[in-house]
């Protein structure tokens, strides 16, 4: 029971970083597109975010940001622009995956959705 209790502690600390989290990823992929950006530190951000929406069973997150991250480090192979257009796809589907996420009634909790102020370029 203590170990159920300390895992809905920590999905409910996911869901309520998850903004946070993931304006750091827009931030860090807006830099990249601009030219100024670090491609090494927005993987890193989308390996976490796959890895703690898996953990927390927010599969759809978990598998676009994975998607996102392999597509980066094909980049190097493909071709620049079209490895753009995928990226800015997923990237799309991974922020309304995010909104539905946030958006999910949780047992006693409002919902996040309002949380998230997401740029829509």
């Amino acid at each position: 029971m203590q170990f159920d209790n300390q895992l809905e502690q920590l999905r409910e600390k996911f869901v309520t970083d998850l903004p946070e989290r993931f304006q750091e990823i827009q931030t860090l992929y807006r830099e990249q597109l601009d030219g100024n950006g670090h491609p090494e530190a927005l993987c890193a951000a989308l390996h976490r975010l796959a890895g703690l929406a898996g953990t927390f069973k927010a599969q759809r997150i978990s598998e676009l940001a994975r998607n996102i991250e392999i597509q980066y480090n094909r980049n190097q192979h493909a071709s620049w622009q079209e490895s753009q257009k995928i990226i800015a796809i997923l990237f799309n589907r991974l922020e309304e995956a995010v909104h539905e996420h946030l958006a999910r009634p949780r047992p006693g909790k409002a919902s996040y959705h309002k949380a998230l102020p997401l740029d829509k370029e």
